[in-house]
Parts: C-alpha cells; sequence; structure tokens
C-alpha cells in the first residue's frame, strides 16, 4: 500500500499537490491509481473503523467534486 504524505511543507518549499504532480509525471499514474493513493492515507490511519468509512466516503465524493471541475468528468467510475 502506497501513501503520499507532506512532512513539512513549508520547510521544503512544496505542498501535497506538489508532491502528488511530481509523482504522476514520472510514473505516468492514471487519476484511479491517484484517488486510490489519496484514499490509502484514510485506510491505513489509526482511526476507528466507522470514522474510517465516513472520511473515506467524504473523500471519494471530493474527488468526484475535484474531477467535475478539473477534468470535466460527469460520472465517477
Amino acid at each position: 500500500m502506497l501513501t503520499l504524505n507532506s512532512d513539512d511543507p513549508s520547510l521544503f518549499n512544496t505542498s501535497l499537490s506538489d508532491d502528488y504532480a511530481t509523482l504522476v509525471e514520472p510514473f505516468g499514474l492514471s487519476v484511479a491509481q491517484i484517488d486510490e493513493i489519496a484514499l490509502n492515507g484514510f485506510r491505513s490511519s489509526f482511526l476507528p473503523p466507522e470514522r474510517k468509512a465516513a472520511l473515506i466516503s467524504q473523500a471519494e465524493q471530493e474527488l468526484a467534486a475535484l474531477k467535475v471541475v478539473h477534468l470535466g468528468a460527469r460520472s465517477v467510475g
């Protein structure tokens, strides 16, 4: 399981968004693969299962909304 995290963005002059962009280009990851990496952060957390499930659901909805805005996606699949 792969996760992407940002320890101290201001110290390293980067952001989590920049880190995702850096990961996509050299490896040619798909949008679906990026979604999985983002969701893995929630899946691997130490949160109680019900809280984890709620956050994953919310994140999936947010990812879908971002796809509509930035990719013109009408459906999530």
